[in-house]
């Protein structure tokens, strides 16, 4: 009898560019560098190499400045997000062996756009396209072509 380990995959999300995402279509997400003052107190650096993977879905002022950040970061208007599966066994893990979810607090200048409840993980090895699924298109030019909120 053949036993195949079944891989349990979660759900998390994930903001990038438009430009990104017709490379991430071919190529899938590869790990990059991720410097964040976060890591610090758990890892005692600054700087991980993996997948920044938001663990909820994102909403509200936090939703928005996670597009924001993405368009002002990567010098472009048009951002994406994306539902992605990974293995929960590959995310980063800190010296103890304990599963590390980040709390994050962001901010552009002095808007608080994060404050802290937000969840990340961080994956630490490549997930392959068909893991990878276009939820919602977002340019800067239409905010202004939208009624009031």
């Amino acid at each position: 009898m053949n036993k195949t380990k079944k891989t349990r995959l979660s759900t998390g999300y994930h903001y990038t560019s438009e430009e990104c995402w017709k490379k991430i279509q071919v190529e899938g997400l590869k790990p990059y560098e991720i410097r964040r003052q976060e890591f610090v107190p758990i890892l005692k650096r600054d700087c991980v190499t993996g997948i920044w993977i938001w663990d909820m879905v994102i909403t509200g002022l936090a939703h928005r400045g996670c597009i924001l950040y993405q368009m002002a970061y990567k010098n472009t208007i048009k951002a994406v997000l994306l539902s992605v599966n990974f293995e929960r066994n590959k995310t980063l893990y800190g010296p103890g062996h304990e599963k590390i979810t980040i709390s994050h607090s962001g901010h552009i200048e002095n808007l608080m756009y994060h404050t802290g409840q937000e969840k990340a993980v961080i994956v630490c090895e490549p997930i392959p396209p068909s893991r990878i699924e276009l939820i919602e298109r977002y340019c800067l030019l239409d905010i202004w072509k939208q009624g009031k909120e």
